[in-house]
């Protein structure tokens, strides 16, 4: 079956790149093309600019959907009552890619991904079902303007990595020895319990959430969560991150 794809070419976006396996890429991207056009055969209200534009869908409409629907992916929290709107969500898409991509692509995008949709009367564009909060943090993210708390928008999970951070400097109070580096690293009696291993698992380039796989997203992370740690005491550290 040909989906009329360069994978080459999409394997060259950092931001589609899933765990380095090719296999598993064109797997991916196989099922996506596949369902893309079956549904635009079932949903002729559908066009590549919008809703009833009647714009045909070019060859790229592959690469663009795909794109669209891995970074939708990154959302764990929905919204059963849309309110996002197609076209500001497919900009920041675009902020956060680098390519464009059409409102219609946005449109099957969230389609295909079981986000839920509402079309707006009058209008080509369709409202989704992305919890504002998550948006503009996505949103902050791609800008490159984010703060911690917009990660922890994206990926709750922090919250306990920064509760910890946290935890670690109350009971470090009126010790002797104190040591940010031990628990952030994981040395000694932290072996395998570091913070900055769970902390790689959900943001930056090791993370599988594509809204957080960045280097803006894992250096506001990371100096947000060596900051809630204690200051080095009696520990022989020569610096401190």
């Amino acid at each position: 079956m040909s989906h009329l794809i360069d994978v080459a070419d999409l394997m060259a976006d950092e931001e589609l790149i899933i765990h380095d396996n090719t296999a598993e890429y064109e797997r991916q991207l196989a099922d996506l093309s596949e369902r893309l056009d079956a549904l635009l055969l079932t949903a002729p209200w559908l066009n590549y600019y919008g809703i009833g534009t009647g714009d045909a869908w070019p060859a790229s409409r592959h690469k663009e959907v795909f794109r669209a629907a891995k970074w939708l992916s990154g959302f764990k929290r929905l919204d059963a009552k849309p309110r996002a709107s197609s076209y500001i969500l497919k900009h920041i898409v675009e902020r956060a890619t680098g390519r464009y991509i059409s409102n219609g692509s946005m449109i099957a995008a969230a389609v295909l991904s079981g986000v839920e949709i509402t079309p707006v009367k009058g209008s080509i564009n369709a409202l989704i079902g992305i919890p504002a909060q998550s948006y503009f943090a996505a949103n902050a993210i791609a800008e490159r303007r984010a703060e911690f708390r917009d990660l922890v928008g994206i990926e709750p999970e922090l919250k306990g990595i920064a509760d910890d951070a946290k935890a670690y400097k109350q009971a470090s109070r009126g010790q002797p020895h104190v040591c940010a580096n031990e628990r952030w690293y994981g040395y000694f009696e932290w072996q395998g319990k570091g913070l900055k291993a769970r902390f790689r698992r959900l943001v930056g380039w090791e993370s599988s959430n594509p809204i957080l796989r960045n280097s803006h997203a894992y250096d506001v992370g990371y100096r947000a969560l060596f900051a809630l740690l204690p200051a080095c005491r009696n520990c022989g550290c020569h610096f401190h991150e």
